[in-house]
């Protein structure tokens, strides 16, 4: 990571998303993309139990498990997260899934499989129309996405056959979808960012035109599927796997597109902006990296300054474990952490372990440590730790329960 230029200080001023518009060729564009979920197999066969038992209730046979019908509603239940209704992403039939297949029923539901044919009889797909004769066997699928459950079951006119997976369980898979452009639209979210070190890292949601409730979050595609790139990459640039980085001591915007490489009218746009506002940190200012509030004693830019630890935030305040790192860059420069101010850690209760990575303390204040855990340990540097015992004084309160390594 190169350090930023000196002279200049960042200030990140802010992120935000717009929705790519879609745009819909003459002729539609068709591709396979990948995306990620679970098959829950344990709450498939649960539903299949209780729409045999409702079935025995109204006088019809059982339905057998049939190994092609449970992969169909499978990979049916991972395609209602993409286009939810009757139709396919590739605006086939559902039917079309199979050649067992001769209906179907699907739904979006967090709810328990009892509760997924009470609300299968009060839509429109009326659960009475599953007591043909007829149907004999059957496939249930059971797809997990983010926070969202899809439930699928096909319903064949012939035998069963084959070995079904019975024994429940939940599998991790990658379902291959085959969409359409105009089925589509996509939106871009950040999932890091450190606005220190101008880094972050943006993914890709799909989210079907025919979105289908608030619980619904979108589904995730793998990051083989997308594309990314920057219209000012002398200000930021971004890598295939989403990662972003800004150019040290830059001020400016870039506006990043994330699109399906197989259909690219398919995007979305996030842009990020950030603007020079001083030159540099100034002697005696505070400022808060992570949680940890750093004074300036030395100004210095050249990776001489110093700082001294000065506070921390009220989840600090709550932490087990704490770190002091050796540097903090504050403002895009170096600063050599060697000092902790008096009670700054006091009354953090509940913590129990200390690591001073800095080798450049010279000083801890009175109560820095004071009514923290009474078998505290502290990890220290081993060139430091003679010196160290010394800093940590029974006035910083530091006890003889307490140990250094």
């Amino acid at each position: 990571m190169k350090i930023w230029k000196q002279g200049m200080s960042i200030l990140f001023l802010v992120m935000f998303i717009l929705l790519g518009a879609k745009q819909v060729s003459a002729q539609e564009l068709t591709a396979k993309i990948t995306t990620s979920g679970e098959q829950d197999y344990t709450k498939a066969n649960s539903l299949l139990n209780e729409l045999n038992r409702w079935r025995v209730n109204q006088g019809e046979q059982k339905l057998q498990l049939d190994q092609e019908l449970q992969k169909a509603a499978m990979q049916r239940a991972a395609e209602l997260s993409f286009v939810y209704g009757d139709w396919r992403p590739d605006d086939s039939f559902c039917t079309s899934i199979g050649k067992k297949v001769t209906r179907e029923l699907y739904l979006q539901s967090n709810q328990r499989p009892g509760a997924v044919l009470n609300q299968w009889q009060e839509t429109d797909m009326n659960l009475n129309d599953s007591q043909e004769e007829n149907y004999i066997s059957v496939g249930v699928g059971c797809y997990h996405v983010e926070n969202s459950y899809f439930w699928v079951v096909c319903f064949g006119e012939e035998a069963a056959t084959g070995n079904p997976r019975t024994t429940g369980g939940v599998l991790k898979v990658k379902p291959i979808i085959n969409t359409t452009d105009s089925n589509l639209q996509m939106w871009a979210e950040e999932v890091e960012s450190d606005t220190d070190k101008g880094t972050g890292k943006i993914r890709a949601i799909i989210w079907p035109y025919n979105s289908i409730d608030d619980n619904y979050k979108g589904t995730p595609i793998e990051i083989s599927d997308v594309g990314f790139s920057s219209n000012n990459t002398s200000f930021l640039t971004i890598n295939s796997i989403g990662q972003y980085k800004i150019k040290s001591g830059k001020s400016g915007k870039a506006k990043v597109k994330v699109y399906l490489k197989k259909l690219p009218s398919v995007y979305s746009i996030m842009e990020i902006e950030e603007e020079i506002l001083d030159e540099t940190p100034k002697k005696g200012q505070i400022y808060t990296v992570s949680g940890i509030r750093y004074k300036v004693i030395d100004k210095r830019t050249n990776g001489k300054g110093k700082v001294s630890i000065v506070g921390v935030s009220k989840k600090k305040k709550k932490a087990k474990s704490i770190t002091i790192n050796s540097k903090v860059r504050i403002k895009g420069y170096q600063y050599k952490v060697s000092e902790i101010a008096p009670k700054v850690f006091q009354n953090c209760k509940k913590l129990n372990k200390i690591k001073i990575k800095s080798k450049y303390l010279n000083k801890i204040g009175k109560k820095a440590f004071y009514m923290i855990k009474t078998k505290a340990v502290f990890y220290v540097p081993k060139n430091k730790k003679t010196k160290y015992k010394k800093l940590l004084k029974k006035s910083t309160g530091f006890k003889s329960t307490m140990r250094i390594r």
